[in-house]
């Protein structure tokens, strides 16, 4: 059992280490947290992974000390990827519907469990006789915030995969699916067997639980190399997206929405408006990031003096980082197929252009 388990996880830390590699070369470029914290998670797992590995290597040698290291980089491990999990649903989502009520809950129990982790009551216990590997014993409390938080940032990810499904186009309705099982085996199952390996000390669950958290992670990379980038990151439902100067001179302007006909001299005119308004309120220079319409928003951003502005409902942290990489790159001497195809690179979807 334990050759099965350690050449299992052998095989998944290479699959692993594999997607992080394609992440890391397809997604970097967006330059966007999400991102950031997707790396985190892998990384973490595979962290975890390593840990529980050397943890059953030791034990056969029944090196005490070392299995209560390499115990507790696992434990720790795991629980960065579970606040990792939560930021990177948090980033993605809107504020109105993921608050940071919700980041301060995971850090709490994410506290709570690494300082019972490197506290004392966190120990190796000899085997018993018939039994050839060494428990790590911890209180009970530590079972229920461990198995809490695991089950908190599972419950905050299938949230978010549920959410995407209203808002993606069908065609990746199959990744979110697919994304949504790997959840629930990486972050469900797991917890079910570990909690039951903690209480009664039936072994072969704790190789089942590394099999399980590998195998929902392996599927969550399929997933995302899949087809993650456009049903992951797009979690905002644009509406139109327009590039202009300060003056008004629209240079760009595309609908995301079938049956939209806006005018866009009129679009970038009112926006400059805003801003010079604005401006005399304020008495200085200034610019507003945000217009807020409760559900519904208007976001801006500046380089010099292009202006570009995106109507949206759900605006995210991730959106706003889009729409700073767009503006990065835009230039005025880009013919208007350049530009579509830069927009469509970060937001993922094509866009239509408006009709006058």
């Amino acid at each position: 059992m334990i050759w099965l388990s350690l050449s299992y996880s052998i095989f998944s830390l290479i699959i692993l280490t594999m997607f992080l590699i394609v992440i890391i070369i397809k997604q970097l470029e967006l330059r966007c947290t999400a991102v950031y914290f997707l790396i985190m998670i892998i990384v973490s797992i595979i962290g975890w992974i390593v840990g529980d590995m050397l943890q059953i290597i030791f034990s056969s040698l029944e090196n005490k000390e070392l299995v209560l290291l390499f115990s507790r980089i696992a434990t720790i491990s795991s629980m960065i990827a579970m606040i990792s999990t939560v930021l990177f649903a948090r980033v993605l989502t809107a504020r109105q519907t993921l608050n940071s009520t919700i980041v301060i809950i995971a850090f709490m129990l994410f506290s709570a469990v690494v300082a019972l982790t490197l506290s004392s009551s966190y120990k190796v216990i000899d085997p018993p006789k018939d039994v050839e590997f060494y428990k790590t014993e911890a209180e009970l409390l530590w079972v229920i915030f461990d198995g809490v938080l695991v089950i908190f940032a599972g419950s905050v990810f299938l949230y978010y995969l549920i959410r995407q499904r209203k808002i993606v186009q069908k065609r990746y309705l199959p990744v979110l699916t697919l994304m949504s099982v790997g959840v629930i085996i990486a972050f469900f199952v797991s917890t079910i067997l570990y909690t039951i390996y903690a209480i009664w000390f039936i072994v072969p669950l704790l190789h089942l639980e590394l099999v399980s958290a590998s195998l929902g992670a392996i599927i969550i990379g399929i997933a995302m190399i899949k087809g993650g980038k456009e049903a992951i990151y797009y979690s905002s439902r644009v509406f139109s997206l327009h590039i202009f100067d300060e003056v008004g001179i629209s240079y760009y302007a595309s609908v995301f929405q079938a049956g939209y006909i806006v005018d866009e001299q009129l679009i970038s005119g009112v926006a400059s408006a805003i801003i010079s308004f604005a401006k005399e309120l304020i008495g200085k220079e200034v610019f507003p990031r945000e217009i807020d319409l409760d559900d519904y928003s208007l976001l801006l951003a500046k380089k010099d003096n292009i202006i570009i502005l995106i109507s949206v409902e759900y605006p995210t942290a991730h959106l706003r980082q889009t729409m700073n990489n767009i503006i990065e790159k835009f230039s005025m001497d880009m013919s208007e197929e350049e530009i579509g195809n830069l927009v469509e690179n970060y937001i993922c979807f094509e866009p239509r252009k408006l009709v006058h």
